[in-house]
């Protein structure tokens, strides 16, 4: 059957009312009334040209950053501090680049999501409401498709292409959302686990590590599954601080803020060495310094502080139990050996 052209059919249309005896002619235009307001005309569709807009002004038909808005909830909670919620959905495609993570199932709220942080480069792609001052971050409203072609299962750097996406502004938790339209690329993908090889007293184990990672930190590490974490912030760093069991020992990590002198990092790692007798050693080829340290009670500690695109960080590694001590370089040895910094993919070797 050959389909006909859509002009065709629109004409046939014509000539068919034209025989049913339509008028020729533009149709009259309404008027009011007498003593009858003229109705409003509905506002015309408006294009932002900046990507932040105040929710309360939208309307469908809108274009924000190219995107059309389809949907808009708007309410105020508190109308005196201009505090509101909002729900707004936009139709077009938009290529962004950001980390995705894998929301690990034992998250309360998002376990199993998919999730996206849009990176500044291509931030502004997507549109913002006024008083909005979250980090900008999505999740998959197709999550298996996501999980499938961003995989393994872990965190990592992709491009993608997304459609159908809502601000979800709202005081509960919640999430902005976005429709998986395409996998541009994957790059520096770390999986949640990964089989480790370690060497004690003489013997080679293979042990499976789990990926230590927030969003705050600029590096991940894999560390033993028992080892317990906590983030740290402050003033001019970020870090992690693990707690193996049976109190072990404990490792800290940290980044110093972008800016960051030399001497103000140099003066936190002494710091941490105080009431301890300690000497410079051999610093590994990463490092710019290494120190080897014993307290009073014979417990050792190591310090080693590096330098990265003109940010500097910090290793530092207590030993409680001697009688362990093998088995702990070892350990030590395969979590900085299994660093990686976020963004790059690259490893402190």
């Amino acid at each position: 059957m050959r389909r006909i052209p859509a002009g065709m059919i629109l004409m046939a249309a014509a000539l068919m009312l034209g025989a049913c005896g339509s008028p020729a002619g533009p149709a009259p235009t309404p008027t009011a009334t007498e003593g009858e307001a003229p109705a409003e005309a509905p506002p015309s569709p408006r294009t932002d040209p900046s990507n932040v807009v105040p929710a309360k002004d939208l309307r469908p038909g809108d274009t924000v950053a190219g995107l059309t808005v389809t949907e808009v909830s708007y309410y105020e909670e508190q109308p005196e501090s201009g505090t509101f919620g909002a729900v707004v959905s936009f139709a077009g495609e938009v290529t962004v680049t950001g980390r995705y993570v894998h929301q690990p199932l034992e998250n309360e709220f998002s376990g199993g999501e998919v999730c996206m942080d849009v990176d500044s480069s291509t931030e502004d792609r997507l549109p913002r409401l006024e008083g909005d001052n979250r980090s900008l971050w999505f999740c998959f409203t197709n999550r298996d498709e996501a999980a499938a072609y961003l995989a393994p299962d872990g965190i990592g750097e992709a491009t993608v292409v997304i459609d159908d996406y809502t601000i979800d502004y709202r005081p509960t938790e919640t999430w902005n959302r976005a429709t998986l339209v395409k996998v541009v690329d994957v790059r520096y993908a770390l999986p949640w686990t990964k089989h480790v090889t370690l060497t004690i007293e003489g013997q080679k184990e293979t042990r499976t590590f789990r990926l230590a990672y927030h969003p705050i930190l600029p590096f991940a590490a894999y560390v033993p599954p028992d080892w317990g974490y906590e983030i740290i912030s402050e003033d001019n760093r970020v870090g992690v601080r693990f707690l193996p069991p049976d109190g072990l020992g404990v490792v800290e990590i940290f980044s110093f803020r972008e800016g960051t002198p030399r001497e103000e990092a140099e003066a936190a790692a002494a710091k941490m060495l105080e009431g301890y007798r300690s000497a410079p050693v051999d610093p590994p080829p990463w490092a710019l310094a290494a120190f080897e340290a014993e307290d009073p009670q014979g417990k050792r500690a190591f310090l080693r502080t590096g330098e990265r695109k003109g940010q500097y960080f910090l290793v530092f590694s207590r030993l409680e139990n001697l009688e362990a001590a093998d088995g702990w370089d070892a350990t030590i040895g395969a979590v900085l050996r299994e660093w990686r910094w976020l963004g790059t993919g690259e490893s402190l070797q």
